[in-house]
């Protein structure tokens, strides 16, 4: 495990892939995503994969975020990838940013990004029992980017300035 300490700049990448009817009750219902501070930068890649009905429950003393992905790191959703039916108990019903990347002491990025004839399709997430796709909380940072479509049917939401 030395190998993954310091600067190693790590990058993983999930394509081809579907998430259904995963459940938690802290954080990300099918994915959660961080870095620790002073050890490995971790880069995520979600290329081409679906999500649909996964849930971040929530409890009586969990917020319960990002019904698909909570992320405290560098993250990137690209190609044909679909969000549909997820639902956090607080915030993020598909996605919820979390302030900065430890590991590099920099805001946390989102970036959503197609190729011409590609969509990236949020639809039917809820956060709260509000329709919401992404929530982007203080100290994130959001681009989309390319020549495809990205159809954010549910919604924006954020906390920062």
């Amino acid at each position: 495990m030395s190998d993954f300490h310091a600067n190693s700049e790590l990058t993983a990448t999930i394509e081809n892939s579907t998430f259904t009817g995963n459940n938690t009750v802290r954080k990300g219902g099918a994915l959660v995503i961080f870095d620790e501070e002073g050890h490995q930068f971790l880069d995520v890649k979600v290329n081409n994969v679906k999500f649909t009905d996964n849930h971040a429950n929530g409890s009586d003393t969990e917020n319960g975020t990002g019904g698909a992905i909570h992320s405290e790191s560098d993250l990137t959703i690209s190609g044909n990838s679909s969000f549909e039916g997820n639902t956090a108990k607080t915030n993020g019903g598909a996605i919820y940013m979390f302030k900065t990347d430890a590991a590099k002491n920099t805001p946390a990025k989102l970036t959503l990004t197609t190729e011409e004839n590609e969509t990236i399709h949020f639809v039917n997430n809820k956060a709260g029992e509000k329709p919401n796709d992404i929530f982007l909380a203080t100290g994130t940072e959001a681009s989309f980017e390319g020549k495809g479509r990205i159809e954010l049917l549910s919604g924006l939401a954020g906390s920062g300035a």
